[in-house]
């Protein structure tokens, strides 16, 4: 969309041209565009706006709030144990093959960690709705018990599927960031969380968690596996600190 801003016109139309700029012919109108971004939270496609699509003449300022040492993973109140796996895209594919690597590696190293009895009520957090529908595609594939809820899920539908995962009919349960932004369900039932990506809001992290903290009890059978890529630095920085986030990301395990 940005690439297509500013472009010279094709045809002159009813062009009143003694109002038109120089500047404007010659193609240099990026340069004097203003592009004004706003948002709660820092992300990477922001940052690749900003980098390859903004360069005003007259200088441009990015403004952002310092991350906090501990993050929101301080908030968590039981202990839980909780691991970070860092997911690598092979052959140098980049950013584009991330969505191929982190499928294959939920479905050949996270789902038989959590297919048995002692790993049900798992709850699998994924921010994109697109991870959405490739990892509920590979579920309806597998034909596992699943239920799910995404920001397009009609309301007897999310309580059938609250409910189903509640009473253990389903032994996962898919939801969605827009699902939680949008609603904020307090979810019952959860005794293991798989996060397929972390949260754009670093305070859904320890707001998920919590949710198994006030299950009577059953945290102490927990568990948490936590998806992240070099891509997702600025979500692990709100989760767990700048200092922890890179030694994450930069480790050679």
């Amino acid at each position: 969309l940005f690439s297509l801003f500013n472009g010279t016109p094709k045809k002159v139309r009813d062009t009143d041209f003694s109002r038109v700029r120089e500047w404007c012919l010659a193609g240099q109108g990026d340069v004097f565009r203003q592009t004004i971004m706003l948002s709660q939270f820092g992300a990477v496609e922001l940052n690749e706006i900003f980098n390859r699509f903004c360069h005003n003449y007259a200088g441009r300022l990015c403004v952002s709030n310092d991350h906090t040492e501990t993050g929101t993973i301080a908030h968590v109140v039981h202990q839980l144990p909780q691991v970070f796996h860092r997911v690598d895209v092979p052959g140098g594919a980049g950013f584009a093959g991330l969505g191929d690597a982190k499928l294959n590696f939920f479905v050949k190293k996270v789902l038989p960690e959590f297919g048995g009895v002692l790993r049900s009520h798992t709850l699998v957090f994924v921010p994109s709705y697109f991870d959405f529908v490739r990892v509920r595609n590979h579920f309806k594939k597998a034909d596992l018990s699943y239920a799910l809820v995404s920001e397009y899920t009609h309301g007897s539908d999310v309580q059938r599927a609250r409910l189903q995962f509640a009473k253990g009919e389903k032994h996962f349960l898919l939801y969605t960031e827009r699902a939680h932004f949008f609603r904020r369900y307090r979810l019952k039932g959860i005794r293991n969380v798989i996060f397929y990506g972390l949260p754009n809001n670093a305070h859904y992290y320890s707001e998920l968690l919590n949710f198994i903290s006030a299950a009577k009890g059953e945290d102490q059978d927990a568990s948490v596996l936590v998806m992240c890529s070099r891509w997702e630095l600025l979500q692990l920085q709100r989760v767990v600190g700048n200092g922890r986030a890179r030694k994450l990301i930069t480790a050679s395990k």
